[in-house]
């Protein structure tokens, strides 16, 4: 039984090895889609803020245009939902592929962590059960970015003074949907079981001849 015997033993290590290196993979490749959804989010806001920075209105924005570019905006196809909120969580603007834009949790923890962080990001899920990743910021900062990036004399940062005092209790929740990372995930999940199928196949017909021979 000595050759059986090592046979499984070396089945089972290559097993655990497959499991510890797929958890790692997909560890590792979380991290990035993270890292990259996030870098991704700032570009949008920093955007958004500068197409509200660029009109530099003498009152604050328009909601009805506010919607119109939050819309243009989302029309990539991997954003879910732009939201934009107050400290109090009512909506003040949004764009989203359903006909109700998904509600932005958090409430005065969001605040909270917003005001120590600077950024949260989490995963949920929208009324349809399609899992997303969310993006929430403040939109102030972004805004005095902008400001100090395209200001060219006192009189125009007096001229934006309005957009400002109107940004100042304001969150933009930016949402990605996850489909196509999730069906990549999937993909290489599936090849994994498939080669630890295979290797299982392999060493149970191995073990099945050596019986047979001693047999």
């Amino acid at each position: 039984y000595l050759p059986a015997l090592i046979i499984v033993v070396t089945v089972l290590i290559l097993l655990l090895v497959i499991a510890i290196c797929t958890y790692r993979n997909l560890d590792r490749e979380q991290a990035r889609t993270e890292d990259a959804l996030q870098r991704e989010g700032r570009v949008i806001i920093h955007s958004l803020a500068a197409a509200l920075k660029a009109d530099f209105p003498p009152a604050p924005p328009d909601i009805g245009r506010l919607n119109k570019l939050l819309a243009d905006m989302a029309r990539d196809t991997d954003i879910h939902s732009l939201v934009i909120i107050d400290t109090a969580g009512r909506v003040v603007a949004a764009a989203s592929r359903q006909e109700t834009p998904p509600p932005v949790r958090g409430g005065a923890s969001l605040n909270m962590l917003l005001s120590e962080k600077g950024m949260v990001t989490r995963y949920g899920h929208d009324e349809m059960g399609e899992r997303i990743y969310e993006v929430i910021q403040l939109l102030q900062p972004y805004l005095s970015s902008v400001q100090s990036d395209t200001e060219s004399g006192a009189g125009r940062g007096e001229e934006a003074e309005p957009l400002a005092r109107w940004s100042k209790d304001k969150i933009i929740a930016l949402s990605f949907r996850l489909q196509v990372f999730e069906t990549a995930r999937q993909a290489d999940f599936n090849h994994i079981i498939l080669m630890a199928a295979i290797l299982i196949i392999l060493a149970t017909g191995t073990l099945y001849f050596i019986f047979v021979v001693q047999k």
